[in-house]
C-alpha cells in the first residue's frame, strides 16, 4: 500500500473512513512510543550529536582552523558532508569538478532552526538553497573547500554585479576559533539551532546595534531581499495588514530609536524550519524518474534522512499528551511532500511507531486531516510553487457539512496561522 502515491480524491476517500475510535488507536499508539523527553530523544535520534555527525564537524572545524588532521579525517580536498555514512558518501564522486556537486559537498549543512518543542507552525523544506553564482573570478572555488568559501563570501547578480554574501555560513570567520571545540561549537548550531526561529534569527540581524537607521531603513524599503525566510515564506503572516503592515511596523520603532521592542515582540516567535535532507543545492536535483541526486540522497533513508520526520511525529506526540495545556495545536506546511516526505514519513511510522504497511496510508490521511498542510495541492510538481505562506498558496484538507475536501486556507487559514505564532498586535 506504501508504494502507491494517492491522488488527492483518493486520499478524501480515505480522511472519510476514519472515525473517533480508530483515530484515539493512533493517538495511543503514537504516544505510547514517542522519545517525549528532549535530552533522550536528541541522544537517540539527532545524526548531528551522533559519533558520525562529531566526526564530520570535528573534520570540518579542523580544516577551516587549519589545524593537524587527526585519523581518518578527510583533507580540504576530499572532504564531503555526505560522508555520514558509507552509502551517501558514494553518491558524489569525490573527484567531481561540477560546481553543483561542490556545493553538496561543502557548503555548511542546514537542517533544524527553531524551537521543535514547542513551535505551532513548522515549514518542512526540500533542501536549504544556495546561491548559484559565486564571484570566482581569479579563483578556482572548484578545487578545495576553503576555495569554496572564498568565492562563496560574494555573489554575482544576473547583470553582473558582485555583492557581499548576506550568508553567515559563507564567512568562514564566523566560526573560526583558537578554540577548536568553539568552532564545533558554532558550526553544529548553524546545523542544528533549536534555540530561535530563522524569523527571529533574521530580525536581529537585520537591526544589529553596528548598523545604523538609514541602512536599516534602506533594507526595510527594499523589501527585505536579503532576508529570504522573512520575505520569502513568512511575509503574510508577520503582520494583519500584512507584508507592508510589517514593514512600516519596524520602521516605525526604528525611527524611534526603539529596536529592542521590535526584537522582543520576535523574540520566541511559535516558527520552525525542517528540511527533508540538510545539504546545500540551488536546485534540490530531484527527478521524476528518481535519478536525480536528490532522489538518491533521500533514498539512503538514514539517520540525517529520517531526522525530521521524527521531529514531525514527535512534536505531535507532545500535543497529544499536552492536548488540555495548549491552545493550538502545531501545523506542518510541506514542500514537494510526495518527493521528498512521504518515504520518510512512513519509514518513521513503520520503524519507529510499528504501523504496519496496511495501517500507514490511513495514519496519513488522520495527520493530513488534523495537522498537514501542502504548498498547492497535494497532486501538484510543489517543485514549482513560490513556498510563501498565503491565501491561495497553502492547502490543507477540510471537512465541511461531513464532505472532505482539498482546498487553499484562505484569509481565515493565515488569520489562524498568524495567531498561532505571535501575540495579539500592539
Amino acid at each position: 500500500m506504501t508504494d502507491k502515491v494517492l491522488k488527492s480524491e483518493e486520499i478524501t476517500e480515505v480522511i472519510e473512513s476514519l472515525n473517533e475510535s480508530t483515530e484515539k488507536e493512533f493517538e495511543e499508539k503514537i504516544l505510547s512510543k514517542a522519545l517525549l523527553d528532549k535530552e533522550a530523544f536528541s541522544n537517540q535520534y539527532n545524526p548531528w550529536q551522533k559519533e558520525a555527525g562529531q566526526k564530520l564537524i570535528g573534520n570540518f572545524s579542523r580544516i577551516i582552523n587549519e589545524l593537524p588532521l587527526e585519523d581518518g579525517d578527510e583533507n580540504a580536498e576530499t572532504f564531503s558532508w555526505l560522508d555520514y555514512d558509507e552509502e551517501m558518501s558514494h553518491i558524489i564522486p569525490k573527484k567531481s569538478m561540477d560546481k553543483h556537486n561542490r556545493k553538496l559537498r561543502y557548503a555548511i549543512p542546514n537542517h533544524v532552526q527553531g524551537n521543535i518543542e514547542e513551535a505551532n507552525l513548522f515549514l518542512c523544506l526540500t533542501n536549504p538553497n544556495i546561491a548559484d553564482k559565486f564571484d570566482v573570478k581569479g579563483r578556482k572555488y572548484n578545487r578545495n573547500i576553503l576555495d569554496f568559501h572564498q568565492a562563496f563570501r560574494k555573489y554575482v547578480t544576473k547583470d553582473g554585479r558582485v555583492f557581499e554574501n548576506p550568508d553567515p555560513s559563507s564567512h568562514l570567520e564566523n566560526f573560526q576559533s583558537s578554540d577548536n571545540s568553539e568552532t564545533q561549537k558554532l558550526v553544529l548550531q548553524h546545523i542544528f539551532n533549536d534555540e530561535k526561529s530563522e524569523v527571529e534569527d533574521e530580525i536581529e540581524s537585520l537591526l544589529k546595534n553596528d548598523r545604523d537607521n538609514e541602512e536599516v531603513i534602506s533594507d526595510l524599503k527594499d523589501k527585505l531581499k536579503n532576508y529570504y525566510y522573512t520575505k520569502q515564506y513568512f511575509r503574510k503572516i508577520l503582520h494583519e495588514k500584512e507584508f507592508n503592515g510589517l514593514i512600516d511596523y519596524i520602521i516605525e520603532y526604528v525611527e524611534n530609536n526603539d529596536r529592542d521592542s521590535v526584537k522582543d515582540y520576535f523574540k520566541n516567535i511559535k516558527t520552525c524550519n525542517l528540511e527533508s535532507f540538510p545539504f546545500r543545492s540551488t536546485m534540490p536535483d530531484i527527478k521524476k524518474n528518481g535519478k536525480g541526486i536528490g532522489n538518491n540522497i533521500l533514498s539512503t533513508q538514514n539517520d540525517v534522512i529520517l531526522f525530521s520526520a521524527r521531529i514531525i511525529i514527535r512534536r505531535i506526540a507532545l500535543y497529544i499528551q499536552n492536548a488540555k495545556q495548549e491552545s493550538e495545536k502545531p501545523s506542518f506546511i510541506f514542500r514537494r511532500f510526495n518527493d521528498s516526505w512521504r518515504q520518510s514519513i512512513i519509514e518513521v511510522l513503520k520503524k519507529d511507531y510499528l504501523f504496519s504497511n496496511d495501517e500507514v496510508e490511513i495514519v496519513l490521511a488522520y495527520l493530513r486531516k488534523y495537522y498537514f498542510y501542502t504548498f498547492l495541492s497535494i497532486d501538484t510538481d510543489n517543485s514549482q510553487s513560490s513556498g510563501g505562506v498565503s491565501e491561495g498558496n497553502v492547502y490543507h484538507f477540510t471537512t465541511k457539512k461531513g464532505k472532505v475536501t482539498e482546498e487553499p486556507i484562505g484569509v481565515e487559514g493565515l488569520k489562524y496561522f498568524r495567531e498561532m505564532i505571535l501575540p495579539e498586535q500592539k
